[in-house]
């Protein structure tokens, strides 16, 4: 009983673990280390109010990520998969169901020109009536990246904002 247990907690170890870089096969036929990128959320970026304009009242925070790096072997170019994460807070009380529509971005910086660019998504969820707090998976992006010895290549992570949420965001105080 005592040997599942151990079993049970060192899988339960070894599967909450992330490799910090995927492998691919170099021409020699052995294994180099492939890196993944920094991906940073400026929290200027990550959060939105949407008031002014708006049926619905709510707070859209893109609070994290989820990700990993692979090697596309149909394009041979190392990738990095990207899922962001989302929060939606309910700020008029409301308790009927509502459909949120907002933009988020990822901007790559600080690297080879040529892996460098900013690309924009609509995200698009009904929020179940009375949730005030709705937590979601955005849309997964595959962002092709270089191979990095020297770990500058990053990608930015936020929210796209019109000039009036972004003179509220810097007006509102962030209790995060």
């Amino acid at each position: 009983m005592l040997k599942k247990v151990f079993l049970l907690i060192f899988c339960l170890c070894t599967a909450c673990t992330l490799p910090e870089y995927e492998t691919e096969e170099d021409m020699s036929g052995g294994m180099k280390k492939m890196p993944c990128p920094n991906v940073v959320i400026n929290r200027s970026d990550a959060y939105l109010s949407q008031i002014e304009g708006y049926k619905d009242h709510f707070k859209i925070e893109l609070y994290g990520y989820e990700g990993y790096c692979w090697f596309d072997g149909k394009v041979n170019l190392p990738k990095a998969n990207i899922t962001p994460l989302f929060k939606l807070i309910r700020l008029d009380g409301g308790k009927d169901e509502a459909f949120v529509m907002f933009d988020w971005f990822y901007h790559t910086s600080e690297g080879p020109t040529a892996f460098l660019g900013e690309k924009t998504f609509v995200e698009q969820v009904d929020v179940p009536a009375s949730a005030q707090i709705y937590k979601f998976r955005g849309k997964t992006v595959d962002i092709r990246v270089p191979t990095l010895e020297d770990s500058t290549f990053r990608i930015n992570l936020g929210l796209r904002m019109t000039n009036q949420e972004k003179q509220y965001n810097d007006f509102a105080f962030d209790l995060n």
